[in-house]
């Protein structure tokens, strides 16, 4: 049996840690959750600077973005956002499965912001919207 799921077995929760738009576009992520109790997704900028900088699966939607004249922050904010909210879509049946318990996507929130919690917390349910 494949390690992970003995883990998730045994009560942990297996989270990924490489989010970006071809796991969730392709499949993989599901896949993931099928064959190695992938149960939660985390997401952070640099997960997010390699998979921009190191594939050309955002190309497209840069250049989209780029004529709709958005700035570079707009865009990152744009993609990272869509691609919490598709991952957080497929992860739903993790959440439904466990009452709850996982099935959640992270998202990093400025951490300029770090010092201010009621900053941290708007700007979370602001990306939340």
């Amino acid at each position: 049996m494949n390690p992970l799921i003995e883990l998730n077995k045994l009560g942990q929760s297996v989270w990924y840690d490489n989010l970006r738009k071809g796991l969730v576009t392709s499949g993989e992520l599901k896949r993931f959750m099928d064959e190695y109790a992938v149960s939660g997704v985390t997401s952070n900028p640099n997960t997010f600077e390699r998979a921009i900088a190191g594939t050309t699966e955002y190309d497209e939607d840069i250049r989209r973005l780029l004529k709709e004249g958005l700035d570079d922050d707009a865009i990152l904010e744009r993609l990272v956002t869509r691609d919490i909210r598709l991952a957080a879509d497929v992860m739903a049946e993790a959440s439904k499965a466990t009452g709850g318990i996982d099935g959640f996507v992270s998202i990093e929130v400025d951490p300029r912001l770090a010092g201010d919690a009621g900053s941290t917390i708007d700007e979370a349910r602001r990306l939340f919207a």
